[in-house]
């Protein structure tokens, strides 16, 4: 198939070609370019996967080796070309077909695509360009944000792209060339820094391809998985392997822990257990709590129920005592009335009263001039005086009472009357007062 638009001609609903998965990179496309036994060629991914069907010796293990785990690591070594992992071919070798004379340029690459929060999609092509002449081979790693037959052809004209023109395709998509540091690689150096700024040495395409495609994985973590795909390479899927049998290909497969790590982990196991001790004395002491919390549940609801029925009590009162403030307010506010009418009825009084008396004085200004004006103090004085006269006794009283005392017998009379003569009690005999007859 060829590429054609936003992706493969024929791949549109079924999912080939393109990615499925949400925010992680999965591989859509790989291909080869005039290399070992491929003339050119374009293998599709569904979801991530892709198989490769035919009779032994056909070049599956070489192809999937050459597409998969050389494009992660950039391991060209012979015991990491073999499927067996034994030193058998080198990259020379593969690339020529067995031919080490003969002078050819090809490339291998392999697309990942990957759908973000925003339905987008991005996509990341990672490549090995290789040039055989003279019994040995020239190879150029590359990285870059585009697609082959869109940012990127790696054929002009059915001829495989010279290095000077895939310089300039990655640095018009801002790729990324790694090549060797070794002299024999110079002239491939000296093309790619025409259109290149930064050209990286071949370890540091393993970094890049491991800080772009598998973040957050680290170092350590990238070999195991590299170290996982080499050792599933051996396994022939023809051939009945047992649970065990894989469990120590794959044990095989992961890298040993170095002494540090190694005591990291047991210090963390033993914090594990610590933890699960303290885990465990926290739940009994949960227990402990819950049953203290419910006590002291029961304790505070009981305490809330008389609090209660003290504020039903209180707020009972407060309405009374309410009622009683408004009632009294409202008898406050009649007095007031009231009160203002007495004091309206007040200042109505006074005014007639200071009428009456300016009528009184005018009255009185008027009969002070009047002849029967002295009337009523004469008349007031002749009643004086005529009580002082009713309470003075006659001079022939005060003579009697003088020689008889208060109590002197009534009928006294002077000598001479003919009558017998009464004794004075005082002075008998001789002041002339006799009593009456018959004494």
């Amino acid at each position: 198939m060829r590429i054609a638009g936003d992706g493969p001609v024929g791949a549109g609903d079924a999912g080939l070609g393109v990615p499925v998965a949400e925010g992680r990179w999965q591989p859509t496309r790989a291909g080869v370019v005039n290399s070992w036994a491929w003339a050119e060629e374009e293998l599709l991914f569904a979801d991530g996967w892709l198989t490769l069907a035919g009779p032994n010796g056909s070049g599956k293990s070489l192809s999937a080796s050459m597409l998969v785990t050389v494009l992660l690591d950039a391991d060209v070594s012979q015991t990491a070309l073999s499927v067996s992992g034994k030193a058998a071919g080198t990259l020379l070798s593969r690339h020529t077909d067995r031919d080490e004379q003969q002078d050819r340029t090809g490339v291998w690459w392999l697309e990942y695509g990957r759908r973000t929060d925003g339905r987008a999609v991005e996509y990341v092509t990672t490549g090995l360009w290789l040039r055989a002449v003279g019994k040995a081979v020239h190879r150029v790693f590359f990285l870059a944000r585009g697609r082959v037959g869109e940012q990127l052809r790696l054929q002009v004209d059915r001829e495989p792209v010279r290095i000077g023109d895939l310089a300039a395709q990655l640095a018009a998509c801002q790729g990324q060339a790694f090549t060797s540091s070794a002299s024999s690689a110079a002239p491939n150096r000296a093309r790619l820094s025409e259109h290149l700024r930064v050209i990286g040495d071949e370890h540091d395409y393993r970094r890049a391809v491991r800080e772009e495609l598998f973040a957050p994985l680290d170092e350590v973590q990238f070999d195991a998985l590299v170290g996982v795909l080499r050792s599933l390479r051996s396994v022939r899927t023809a051939e009945a392997i047992s649970a065990a049998e894989m469990g120590r290909l794959l044990s095989s497969a992961l890298p040993a822990l170095d002494s540090e790590r190694l005591t990291v982990i047991a210090q963390a196991m033993e914090r594990i257990s610590e933890l699960e001790d303290q885990l465990e004395r926290a739940r009994t002491e949960e227990k402990l709590l819950q049953g203290a919390e419910r006590a002291y549940r029961r304790y505070v609801e009981a305490v809330a129920v008389v609090e209660a029925a003290s504020l039903i009590t209180a707020n009972t009162g407060f309405d009374a005592q309410t009622r009683r403030e408004r009632q009294a307010s409202e008898e406050a506010q009649q007095a007031e009335g009231r009160e203002a009418e007495a004091v309206e009825l007040l200042a109505g009084t006074r005014a007639e009263i200071g009428e009456l008396e300016g009528r009184k004085n005018a009255a009185e200004e008027e009969l002070r001039g009047h002849a029967g004006a002295v009337l009523p103090q004469r008349e007031q004085r002749a009643v004086e005086l005529a009580a002082a006269a009713a309470r003075r006794p006659s001079g022939r009283m005060r003579s009697v009472r003088r020689h008889f005392g208060p109590r002197a017998p009534p009928g006294i009379r002077r000598m001479g009357s003919g009558r017998r003569r009464a004794p004075c009690r005082r002075c008998p005999g001789r002041c002339g007062w006799w009593g009456p007859a018959g004494r």
